[in-house]
């Protein structure tokens, strides 16, 4: 018999000095949790399927029809973070793009998940777990919201699962001392198996490497400051959640205000003039380029992606959702029309590469009403697949707007 197990005395025996009674023998919160993905995943299976898209959704294909139905249950992209859909930022850690990428992240909250809850405790799980989840979040879209060019979303539990991970490292590393030397070994040579592969996957195309890296790091500190602050101290716990949380959002709000990646999501192409320019030398012609921007100056920020983003986000859930057209969609896509065809009026004097640049950006948006316009004329909750189409053909004729 192993004398380290056999011996309570001892002094590498967990119960000479590490409370082994405080280990649960059962978790609940991790099992919930994997229950509740997988049936959120279901839900969105159901309606990929109504919208002729449940191949693509369980194989987790970029298709516009897919990728909608996971907009629909809780996805987030940059331009959802412009409109103030911030409770995006946790429930797109319920969200999973396709059936493997559940599974993987099932069999670790499986696996490690029970582990850590065992560990740690319910309670004490479930802030690790939340709170990993939400920084993993909010660091890759301060970082990258112009992804696959400003399109693309985020979606997966790997930063909340990163996070759990790290806090059983944390426990590790606290308490090895305590366990017997056989185990410690075991402990260090798994531990070390799954930093190893769940780094290696981090950098994969496709991969938010900085919600895994911030999700790790928010939980491994979650884990020791919950470890070392005092059990009674509530107060001070709470404060601390509160306070970090405050810290997190203000992070992703200045970000979003100051990085040049988001200003890009936010601001028109402009032309820079000088407040006062000097009297000598005379001040050059203006480029063709610029000579657009100021002749289109109002429409510019009129006909913007994000006006026509917001009509379709209102198509996508309350004009889909009752079956029927809202007379303010109507309005909005006759009003969209008119400015076109002014737009193209003050372009006529103009012809060079940047004027036909912006003649294309006007016929797309062109197409994106008017495949609204044929989506009211179909029969109720007809597919989308058109309307978003033209959304993602004019969103990259905007930004070849802002190329040299």
């Amino acid at each position: 018999m192993d004398s380290d197990t056999a011996n309570p005395t001892n002094p590498r025996h967990p119960a000479a000095t590490f409370p082994v009674a405080t280990i649960r023998p059962r978790s609940y919160l991790a099992p919930a949790i994997l229950t509740i993905n997988v049936l959120w995943f279901a839900a969105g299976w159901v309606l990929a399927w109504q919208g002729g898209a449940g191949t693509a959704y369980a194989k987790g294909f970029a298709q516009p029809a897919a990728v909608q139905t996971l907009w629909r249950i809780g996805a987030i992209s940059a331009p959802d973070l412009l409109r103030g859909d911030w409770w995006r930022l946790l429930t797109n850690c319920f969200v999973h793009v396709g059936l493997l990428h559940l599974l993987v992240n099932m069999l670790m909250l499986a696996t490690l998940g029970t582990v850590s809850e065992r560990l740690w405790g319910w309670k004490r799980f479930a802030v690790i777990y939340l709170g990993s989840g939400l920084a993993g979040s909010a660091l890759a879209m301060a970082l990258r919201p112009l992804a696959n060019g400003g399109t693309s979303i985020l979606a997966g539990a790997s930063g909340a699962l990163w996070g759990v991970m790290l806090s059983v490292v944390v426990w590790y590393l606290r308490y090895r001392r305590q366990l017997p030397a056989s185990m410690a070994r075991e402990w260090r040579r798994k531990l070390g198996l799954a930093l190893l592969f769940n780094l290696l996957i981090s950098f994969a195309p496709g991969i938010s490497s900085e919600a895994h890296i911030a999700g790790g790091l928010a939980g491994g500190a979650l884990a020791f400051w919950l470890d070392r602050t005092p059990h009674p101290h509530r107060g001070v716990t709470m404060f601390g959640l509160a306070g970090s949380l405050a810290l997190l959002l203000f992070g992703l709000w200045s970000a979003m205000g100051q990085s040049a990646a988001w200003k890009a999501l936010r601001e028109p192409p402009s032309v820079e003039r000088e407040i006062e320019p000097p009297p000598e030398p005379p001040p050059r012609p203006l480029t063709e380029r610029e000579s657009v921007i100021a002749a289109m100056a109002e429409f510019n920020i009129r006909l913007a992606p994000l006006r026509f983003s917001k009509l379709i986000d209102r198509l996508k859930t309350t004009d889909y959702i009752l079956g029927k057209n809202s007379p303010k969609t109507v309005a909005d896509v006759q009003a969209i029309l008119g400015d076109v065809g002014a737009a193209r009026e003050l372009l006529e004097p103009f012809h060079g590469a940047f004027a036909d640049r912006f003649r294309d950006y006007l016929d797309r948006v062109d197409e994106v009403a008017n495949a609204i316009r044929a989506w009211q004329g179909q029969p109720p909750r007809s597919s989308l697949d058109g309307i978003v189409a033209s959304q993602l053909a004019a969103v990259t004729a905007w930004k070849k707007l802002n190329e040299p």
